[in-house]
């Protein structure tokens, strides 16, 4: 039997499951290299509105004019993440 067609073998991301840390350390690497949001959405395997929401999650504002630019840092976004999930109702089901 050939199995050529078989999804066993690829490590594909299921849609609707959340974004691990590995996955946002890959965002915030693929980010500070330039690529664009449809191409890091790529990279990692999930829709290029997810890549947006996450770096917007995990750049913080920015308090002035003066000084380097915020960047967007994969902690900072699984802090927040973890901090939006606490108002959840489904906080205590695991994920």
């Amino acid at each position: 039997m050939d199995y050529n067609h078989s999804n066993i073998i690829e490590d594909v991301r299921t849609p609707g499951r959340h974004l691990s840390l590995e996955e946002r350390g890959m965002i915030q690497a693929l980010h500070r290299q330039g690529l664009s949001l449809r191409a890091i959405a790529a990279e990692v395997g999930c829709a290029h509105t997810t890549v947006f929401n996450e770096l917007r999650r995990g750049t913080p504002e920015r308090k002035g004019n003066r000084g380097r630019v915020p960047q967007y840092t994969a902690k900072r976004g699984q802090k927040a993440y973890i901090e939006n999930r606490k108002n959840s109702k489904n906080f205590g089901v695991s994920i």
